[in-house]
């Protein structure tokens, strides 16, 4: 078995191991597991719910390692939005080397007028995605981006890993 396969078998394994997790953040009967494009391989799995307090929870980082021909990607991120708003995953190549993960609302769904933002104990429901995907070298960058806001974007540093923090949780209200 060549190493990038195992990495992404075992990235994937410990994906779903994560996802039974006591401490969740989110109903565990909601969570949803995703394959995307074969361009990137990205697996996700997202459980949407009550958030849990974020000293239980460890979450809102984004991780890169260069292996080879190819760059390893995982994350994890909690979204706090209203209850009747869903988040949708992309992860396009948008130029040679320049990649973008982006969390949107999924179709249908439309930012609430400022009147009608989500009251106090709407803020606690939310989002979790946990995902992964290996991207073609040569990597110049990688944005994460929040509707259309930029959250933190990498560099290429060769073959160091790399790891940021995201806000956590990213909100939407």
């Amino acid at each position: 078995m060549k190493r990038r396969t195992f990495v992404k078998s075992g990235g994937v394994a410990c994906l779903l191991a994560l996802s039974g997790c006591a401490e969740t953040s989110a109903d565990p009967s909601s969570q949803q597991r995703e394959t995307q494009t074969a361009e990137t391989g990205l697996t996700t799995v997202k459980g949407t719910g009550k958030l849990a307090d974020s000293e239980a929870v460890h979450s809102g980082w984004i991780h890169l390692v260069r292996d080879r021909d190819r760059y390893d990607f995982t994350f994890d991120v909690r979204i706090a939005h209203d209850s009747k708003t869903g988040v949708k995953v992309n992860l396009p190549q948008s130029g040679s080397g320049t990649y973008e993960l982006s969390l949107t609302k999924a179709e249908g769904e439309s930012d609430p007028p400022v009147s009608a933002k989500p009251n106090s104990g709407d803020r606690e429901y939310g989002t979790r995605i946990r995902g992964s995907a290996s991207l073609a070298a040569p990597l110049d960058l990688l944005r994460v981006v929040s509707r259309n806001e930029e959250l933190v974007k990498l560099d290429k540093q060769g073959g160091v890993g790399q790891m940021r923090q995201l806000s956590d949780p990213v909100s939407w209200s």
